[in-house]
């Protein structure tokens, strides 16, 4: 955040405090959007001096996307940092040159690749891959009951090469019910053949 004012991208605190003390930056906010991020969670400060960003974001299962960054969220009211922001602090900390993660997180990317840039960080690659769902086609959770392998032993008889076998079928990467290992997956590894569409792991 500091840094980001000091380059004259956010504004630095008024005279009047926010609730709590708190500073929250909105990247590019138009007022009449301000209210979407939450009037009752944030504390909001406005850079209309910033332009919207459109970062060009490299995927590799999704390609190229462009997407419009309005507002951002730097800090919420409760003090700590906001995600977007978090993440791409820390990534960089850590070296971080790669990120997979599921694609509900896709939409996001294009606010953390403009923070990126800001800030004078290097990006990471991104590859966003499909999600696991529940029976009733929300993501694979707990609520769902037998998520880890001893639960998927108990539950349904599984071996750890049963559950290896079912990830490697859904990822397109085995044929269902064949025993396989993981080393003999790795030459079969290829990300453009990953499937786009989530995986139901059926009830």
């Amino acid at each position: 955040v500091d840094v980001l004012r000091i380059n004259g991208l956010v504004p630095a605190v008024g005279d009047e405090p926010e609730p709590a003390d708190v500073e929250v930056a909105v990247l590019a906010g138009e007022p009449e959007a301000l209210g979407e991020v939450g009037a009752h969670d944030v504390a909001v400060e406005q850079c209309g001096e910033l332009p919207f960003g459109t970062p060009v974001v490299r995927d590799r299962l999704h390609g190229e996307r462009t997407d419009v960054v309005d507002d951002l969220v730097l800090r919420r009211r409760d003090g700590a940092f906001a995600y977007n922001l978090a993440v791409v602090v820390d990534d960089a900390e850590q070296g971080v040159g790669e990120v997979v993660r599921g694609d509900d997180l896709l939409p996001s990317t294009a606010g953390q690749a403009h923070l990126c840039d800001l800030l004078g960080l290097e990006r990471p690659t991104w590859a966003h891959v499909p999600l696991v769902l529940g029976p009733d086609g929300a993501r694979l959770a707990k609520r769902h009951g037998a998520v880890t392998l001893r639960d998927l032993a108990s539950d349904r008889g599984w071996s750890a090469a049963d559950a290896l076998g079912w990830m490697a079928s859904s990822l397109g990467m085995a044929p269902p019910g064949e025993p396989v290992a993981a080393a003999d997956l790795v030459g079969r590894f290829e990300p453009g053949r990953l499937p786009r569409e989530p995986t139901v792991l059926a009830g």
